[in-house]
């Protein structure tokens, strides 16, 4: 608390009952609660409906908390009623059935939070601060469901929260049945909801807090200019903590941009299994463990460092050798910097990792790195740099099994090449074979491209292991192409514009082909023997230390550079 009063920033505490959303081995009897007993459709847990006089505790809880929030110092309490959780769940039409005092009306259905509010209000300060979260609509409709919570509805209850002496509204969207609309994978615009935010404002008398996917400093202006006192933002503060302080200094261009790539919720749902794990973030590797990370420091200076490989894993090394004082040189053997981002970039929605190789291009060039692009890490050029250390992130290479005749057949492609093709591929029959998310993003990109695509996975499912939320917003565009599924196929063999596949029951079935594109994993690329033996300092980090994503690519990076003594 007084860490953060120091800065002169201001500490709300926010406070929140899960409802159906919560984890039943924390509750007395394993049953979760909901104003009608509705379970979760996300958890599918055992779950009652709360008594007349369960609900009443209810309240006194939520006042009890807003009240020992106020004496600890704390500047305000925020009520999230919003994201499916039990406030919301009283007031969404959708999952509150109840007839009784607590439910029936919008009325009713809000009588829960008139009584927080008003319970908070007489035991606290007539001026501290009582904040409402809400959402504004929970796009219920976008998943067959017509009802809950509309922004007509939501302005309703906002006049009700300011009638009862709430001091701001927070607006935020979705629930757990619809969390890509409350959560955004990269199938979300930047500022896609920001008209939620201004129409509530425009009807209130009171601050209006909004959030929309806010990355750059432009979006937040659009929706300040449309009436809204604050802008929220959660995931880009993640991603880069100095987002405020880089706009305020003219620097946003030397923000570290939240690709909305979903690892930081992924790491969130998995608290419901371990409630230890702690959060991770793709692009910041100190987040989740600032308190185990001393500061950088230049401990470095005097001594050379050479990077090999541009990739995220070589990008954050030669970031934070740089940043502790060392010469740094990074080589890549292709012309431009982003490795495996340059790839990842091209498909539909994929635009914000080149929001992230700019980020290391401009900070690099702050920080003085030498680029040797379009060079080969060789014993001649460390001769010549004659580095004291050096990180090896040079990457990976496609994966092409031997025991598969015919892909060295000129018909087959990498996926790599399939999504780098110019002239691109177009109008041609497809089989992608392998439905990681390369695979299916390699197969939306050549739908999109006018080709008719089928994509084959060897497992009964289409796209394991991927994400559920990104794997319900990758296949929603899939869906929209004429793009056919073919889980459960096994590719045996190729010949020229033949693929022979081996169904789960063992039968074989024949696909017909102009272009097989393979995405059927990577290898990393192993330090050479000639770079072991020099002498220097050794690190390896990224795709060349273990396979992996984005996230794990930078922070193997960071933690390389870092372990150099």
């Amino acid at each position: 608390m007084d860490a953060v009063h120091e800065t002169g920033a201001k500490f709300a505490l926010e406070i929140y009952h899960p409802g159906c959303q919560g984890v039943p081995a924390l509750c007395e009897d394993g049953m979760l609660v909901s104003p009608s007993g509705q379970e979760s459709k996300l958890l599918h847990a055992p779950t009652r409906a709360l008594s007349a006089e369960e609900v009443e505790g209810v309240v006194e809880d939520f006042v009890s908390a807003g009240v020992r929030s106020w004496e600890a110092g704390f500047d305000a309490v925020e009520l999230h009623c919003a994201h499916g959780y039990l406030l919301c769940q009283f007031l969404s039409p959708y999952t509150n059935h109840r007839d009784d005092e607590f439910g029936g009306t919008p009325e009713r259905n809000a009588e829960v939070v008139r009584r927080i509010i008003r319970g908070i209000r007489e035991r606290t300060a007539p001026d501290f601060p009582i904040l409402v979260r809400l959402t504004a609509d929970e796009y219920l409709r976008e998943v067959g469901i017509d009802d809950g919570i509309t922004l007509p509805l939501a302005i309703e209850y906002c006049r009700m929260f300011e009638s009862w002496g709430a001091d701001a509204i927070d607006v935020s969207a979705g629930n757990y049945e619809t969390m890509n609309w409350a959560w955004e994978p990269v199938g979300f615009d930047e500022g896609w909801k920001s008209a939620n935010g201004k129409a509530i404002a425009r009807e209130l008398g009171i601050p209006v807090i909004a959030c929309s996917v806010v990355r750059h400093p432009e979006t937040a202006m659009d929706l300040v200019e449309g009436g809204v006192s604050m802008v929220g933002s959660a995931r880009q503060f993640f991603a880069d903590p100095d987002w405020g302080n880089k706009v305020r200094d003219g620097h946003a261009d030397r923000i570290r941009p939240c690709i909305s790539c979903m690892r930081c919720i992924e790491s969130l749902m998995a608290a419901h299994e371990d409630p230890y794990t702690p959060m991770v973030c793709s692009v910041n590797p100190e987040a989740g463990r600032e308190c185990e990370l001393a500061a950088i420091g230049r401990d470095g200076e005097g001594r050379r460092a050479v990077v090999v490989g541009a990739g995220p894993a070589g990008l954050e090394a030669a970031r934070v050798l740089a940043l502790r004082g060392f010469e740094t040189t990074l080589v890549e053997r292709e012309g431009r910097l982003g490795g495996q981002l340059v790839l990842a970039e091209r498909p539909p929605k994929k635009w914000r990792l080149g929001w992230l190789v700019d980020y290391y291009r401009n900070v690099l060039g702050d920080l003085g790195v030498g680029l040797r692009l379009g060079c080969e890490a060789a014993p001649e050029l460390m001769d010549e740099l004659s580095p004291s250390a050096v990180v090896w992130a040079a990457g990976s290479v496609p994966v092409l099994p031997a025991s598969i005749p015919g892909l060295d057949l000129p018909c087959v492609l990498t996926a790599p090449d399939a999504i780098m093709a110019d002239p691109a591929l177009r109008d041609q029959r497809v089989c992608v074979v392998g439905s990681g998310m390369t695979g299916i993003e390699c197969a939306e990109m050549l739908a999109e491209q006018g080709n008719e695509v089928g994509l084959y996975e060897m497992v009964d499912q289409i796209g394991p292991g991927i994400f559920f939320q990104n794997m319900i917003d990758i296949m929603g565009r899939l869906d929209k192409t004429s793009t056919k599924l073919f889980p459960g196929h096994r590719l045996v063999s190729v010949e020229d514009g033949r693929a022979r596949f081996q169904k789960v029951d063992g039968s074989e079935v024949v696909a017909e082909f102009d272009r097989l594109v393979l995405s059927l994993g990577i290898k990393g690329v192993p330090v050479p023997e000639w770079l072991e033996g020099r002498g220097c300092e050794l690190r390896v980090a990224g795709d060349a230390l273990g396979i992996g994503r984005i996230q794990e690519a930078v922070r193997t990076g960071y933690d390389a550079a870092r372990s150099i003594a």
